[in-house]
């Protein structure tokens, strides 16, 4: 296996019931309701038929993210306030994982690609978009 190297040693961090414990206790970190809210508008704005979305989601974008996307941005925002020892996710949680989590679900049109216009830059104008203290 040439290019590759092979691993001696790999010590067990967590066992199954730890990682178990773990995914229960993240889905019960209450979230409130604003940052249900941001995150779900900032999902709708990924969308060209919605009246709220940037212009440039309107002129490139063909598909935006759908309602399975603010799930997994709040229960990652879930798991990473855990990570950091907060009690609840904030709106700061879920702005950082925006683009981890809506990134792939987001088809563009052809003009985008002829105009060199990338996922990344539409996911950077919703986020300049909405506000997080408007919710």
């Amino acid at each position: 296996m040439d290019g590759f190297r092979k691993l001696e040693d790999v010590n067990k961090v967590l066992g199954r019931d730890e990682i178990l414990n773990l995914q229960k206790e993240v889905r019960e970190i209450p979230v409130p309701e604003h940052v249900v809210k941001y995150a779900v508008y900032l999902v709708r704005n990924t969308r060209p038929e919605n009246p709220d979305s940037p212009k440039i989601v309107k002129e490139f974008v063909r598909y935006g993210a759908g309602p399975r996307a603010s799930q997994f941005l709040i229960s990652s925002s879930k798991a990473l306030a855990s990570i950091r020892n907060k009690a609840v996710p904030t709106t700061e949680e879920v702005k950082e994982l925006f683009p981890y989590i809506v990134k792939h679900r987001i088809i563009l049109h052809f003009r985008a690609e002829a105009e060199g216009i990338k996922v990344e830059e539409i996911l950077e104008e919703v986020l300049k978009s909405v506000k997080a203290d408007r919710f």
